[in-house]
């Protein structure tokens, strides 16, 4: 029976860093298996509840708000143009919105793999989401996580704590993406917990040029807030003043500072990785923010966001990142072969596992 591998990740979110962290799990999979990937359409109502509310203008700023309601119909918009790239890279299957769903429709796949991305952090899914554990799954199929994030969860432990327990013995292989909670899984588990890298590192920059849009301009600085936050444009605002170069900024609600050149704020998935590619520098606080901004070796200015600090601080273990830290912000120093070396590295771990989980096994 040929291999056919399952994915059940946040790929249907309003998010750039969601969606293209599903489409590089896709891509890597189909690239080094002889496997068949699909992407399980499952849609946690929640978060479809949060995102259609995020299209609205959430901030406490006046000229911000109004600036929002102007520009509404933009952001609806983007959000289609994501689920454009979604529906073009990515071979779905049906769409469920619940645990019994999938079951019953039985996707039929050998093996099923979790994750990535922030799929058993309770804060986002509002509940642990049996989903996102396989609890779907044919008894007979091989359940793998793939580097799934818990986000900002110190412990676990009280009642999620037992459910995830319970929930984890559906899996034959388990890896993380945070550092944090490998020893936890650990206990609870009884097995070895892989720390596995995010699934846009599994693609190069030469890969990701493939399908990038990038703009006209080029070294320029990228402003881009996945939290908002003044003291980004604080921040931003000294690099301008210190180099001269143009901000050009992938906006939330397409208010625009005085010091900024360009807001733009209907932007494909492909377009977002293109204003990486092309960047001088980047400013932002958010974690594929980062990650690009490794990917396509950019100086990188990355601004504390006030939640999920975890996947920051493993990010910059996993690459021995040096930093200057101030009240605001990480200034991150790293050598260009270092950071190519590591990604390697961390490609051949992923490699390793997936090949031990889909193949070996």
């Amino acid at each position: 029976m040929k291999r056919k591998a399952g994915i059940i990740t946040f790929h249907f979110v309003n998010n750039f860093g969601g969606v293209l962290q599903a489409y590089a799990l896709n891509s890597f999979i189909k690239k080094n298996y002889d496997t068949e990937v699909i992407t399980i359409d499952y849609r946690n109502l929640f978060i479809l509840l949060c995102d259609t509310v995020r299209l609205l203008p959430i901030t406490v700023n006046v000229v911000e708000f109004v600036a929002g309601w102007a520009t509404i119909k933009d952001r609806i918009k983007r959000y289609a143009e994501i689920k454009a790239f979604v529906r073009m890279r990515l071979n779905l299957s049906g769409k469920y919105f619940s645990c019994s769903g999938v079951k019953r429709g039985k996707p039929g796949c050998t093996h099923y793999i979790a994750g990535s991305d922030q799929i058993w952090n309770p804060d986002i899914t509002i509940v642990v989401d049996r989903s996102y554990y396989l609890e779907f799954a044919e008894t007979e199929s091989r359940k793998i996580a793939y580097a799934p994030g818990l986000g900002g969860q110190k412990h676990l432990s009280g009642f999620q704590g037992k459910r995830i327990q319970k929930l984890l013995h559906n899996f034959n292989a388990v890896s993380v993406r945070e550092e944090t909670f490998c020893s936890q899984i650990e206990k609870m588990t009884g097995e070895k917990v892989e720390r596995l890298i995010d699934p846009v590192f599994l693609l190069d920059s030469f890969e990701w040029r493939k399908i990038s849009i990038p703009p006209d301009d080029s070294d320029y600085i990228l402003l881009y807030a996945m939290q908002n936050d003044k003291s980004m444009y604080e921040v931003a605002k000294r690099i301008k003043q210190k180099t001269g170069k143009k901000v050009i900024e992938i906006s939330r609600y397409g208010f625009k500072r005085k010091f900024v050149d360009e807001i733009h704020i209907i932007v494909k998935p492909e377009e977002f990785i293109g204003f990486f590619q092309n960047a001088g520098c980047v400013c932002t606080n958010s974690y594929h923010g980062a990650a690009f901004s490794l990917i396509f070796e950019k100086e990188l200015y990355l601004v504390k966001c006030r939640r999920f600090q975890e996947r920051i601080h493993t990010l910059m273990q996993v690459f021995d990142l040096e930093y200057t830290e101030c009240e605001l912000l990480y200034q991150l120093r790293y050598d260009v072969q270092h950071i190519r070396h590591m990604i390697k590295e961390e490609q051949r771990k992923a490699y390793l596992y997936l090949k031990k989980n889909l193949i070996d096994n």
